[in-house]
Parts: structure tokens; sequence; C-alpha cells
């Protein structure tokens, strides 16, 4: 891939790292969950590429691309 931004990857990383940890430690008072899921969020839709947006196509190509690499090896594990 090119152009990434090794900031935004590592920060997604670590906010992996924190929901996981959230999920493992249980119950965390003050709304920390909440933080640890947001976090995650805007940064993986900071890294979302406009140019599936453009027409239903692309969206049709968007939705058989995540599902041969998402969904087809979840199930298939």
């Amino acid at each position: 891939m090119k152009n990434r931004n090794e900031v935004i990857d590592i920060a997604k990383g670590i906010s992996i790292i924190m929901v996981v940890a959230g999920h493992c430690i249980g119950f965390i008072p003050n709304g920390w969950n909440h933080f640890e899921l947001s976090v995650f969020f805007f940064l993986s839709g900071y890294c979302y590429n406009e140019k599936y947006n453009t027409s239903l196509s692309m969206m049709k190509m968007l939705f058989k691309k995540r599902l041969k690499s998402l969904y087809i090896p979840f199930i298939k594990y």
C-alpha cells in the first residue's frame, strides 16, 4: 500500500489493544470503554477511502472486497 501514515497505524494498534484489554479486564468505570471504542472508530473512519462513495458499483466492489478478505476467512477459521 502506498502513502500509509505510520502514526495512524500505530494509533489504531494501540486502540485495538485498549479495546481488548477493556474486554479482558471487565467493567471499567468512568466511561473508559466508550473512549477506547470511539478512538478506534474515529481512526477507522479517518482511513476510509472516499472513492467507494462515488457510485453503487464502487460500493458493491467494496462489499465484495470486504467479504472476500474478512468474512470468508472468518467462516473458514
